[in-house]
């Protein structure tokens, strides 16, 4: 695939090596955790346990070809939204840290995954008009990916924690996974998806007010026709530990979408204010900006309220870098993000 996108680059640079034509690469990150910081994560949950829920994750890298109104895009997305209560993750926590309780921690627990990773490609075309009073913009895209990674299902009944070898439960499954993290099912071998998005992104400008919408997999599908599958009862306390099915099977999902949306008022020549909303199934969030532009750099300065997160930026039509936390030690945030782009114009 890559060999293909590098094919396609140089045979454009080779035609088209000249202006509006325009090679790009930008890596856009997004993560919240309700329970405990991100890095504990994957640090056997070392770390503070807060009293919160869920968790999102969102990772796109993106090498992109523009040329006039069309743009070709070779897309890494990483995408996983964790819906569950603070109990459960308390019970993680427990187990993860070895910790040894006098009583015994019993929960009835609730577990919904949306997770896949995966490559592909985008294709774009944009209609614009910067004429007029109205300046507006319209960039609709078709995106494939070809996914290497899934979880997607649920799992829910009762749980217990008391010490690190006595825990357990009786609980359903019903998942599909390239990876069983639950009854750890061996697998032979590796299967794959597909994944088919619609995305958008979208501005609008009329006198000193500016509006920009961004949205992935507005209209998507995955596909997956040999995709692990468990729906069955987990039960340590019976006389059996798993009833139900192991098989592989044929699934289609829904991916979830994901929204941005950003607001400008110009107050003047170089000050502006701004508010940015995301929107996701896990969590909504505000963000407050004030930007200032000079000649062709802008800086910018934002705040989270919800997740008490800051947001500092630097932007140029060659480059741009940005940066969000609601900690000065990023070891410790529930509350990432990340955005760098390069530009090349030719």
């Amino acid at each position: 695939m890559l060999r293909t996108l590098t094919l396609v680059t140089l045979w454009l640079l080779h035609a088209h090596c000249q202006a509006n034509t325009r090679i790009g690469w930008s890596t856009d990150l997004v993560g919240y955790s309700g329970p405990i910081a991100i890095m504990a994560l994957d640090n056997h949950w070392n770390g503070t346990l807060e009293d919160d829920d869920h968790g999102f994750l969102w990772h796109q890298e993106r090498l992109s070809i523009r040329h006039h109104d069309f743009s070709l895009s070779y897309v890494k997305r990483h995408h996983a939204e964790y819906e569950f209560p603070n109990d459960v993750a308390r019970g993680f926590y427990y187990q993860n840290n070895t910790i040894t309780l006098d009583q015994r921690y019993s929960i009835q627990s609730y577990i919904q995954a949306r997770h896949y990773q995966g490559e592909g490609l985008s294709l774009a075309h944009q209609w614009s008009d910067d004429s007029g009073q109205h300046q507006w913009s319209l960039e609709p895209a078709l995106t494939w990916l070809k996914l290497h990674r899934l979880v997607w299902g649920k799992l829910s009944g009762d749980l217990f924690y008391q010490a690190p070898n006595d825990w357990g439960g009786d609980v359903t499954l019903d998942y599909g996974y390239t990876r069983d993290y639950v009854v750890r099912r061996p697998l032979d071998g590796h299967t794959y998806g597909n994944l088919w998005a619609a995305d958008l992104t979208a501005s609008y400008r009329f006198q000193r007010w500016q509006w920009n919408y961004q949205g992935h997999n507005l209209l998507a599908r995955i596909q997956w026709n040999d995709l692990p599958y468990t729906e069955a009862r987990f039960c340590t306390e019976c006389a059996f530990l798993l009833k139900g099915r192991e098989f592989f099977d044929e699934r289609t999902f829904r991916a979830p979408a994901v929204h941005t949306l950003m607001h400008r008022f110009d107050l003047t020549e170089h000050w502006q204010l701004g508010l940015t909303q995301r929107v996701n199934r896990i969590f909504t969030t505000h963000q407050w900006q004030v930007h200032y532009r000079h000649q062709r750099s802008e800086w910018q300065l934002g705040y989270e309220p919800k997740q008490q997160s800051w947001h500092l930026g630097f932007q140029h039509p060659a480059f741009a870098v940005s940066v969000q936390s609601d900690s000065l030690n990023t070891g410790r945030s529930r509350r990432l993000g990340l955005n760098l782009g390069l530009n090349i114009t030719f």
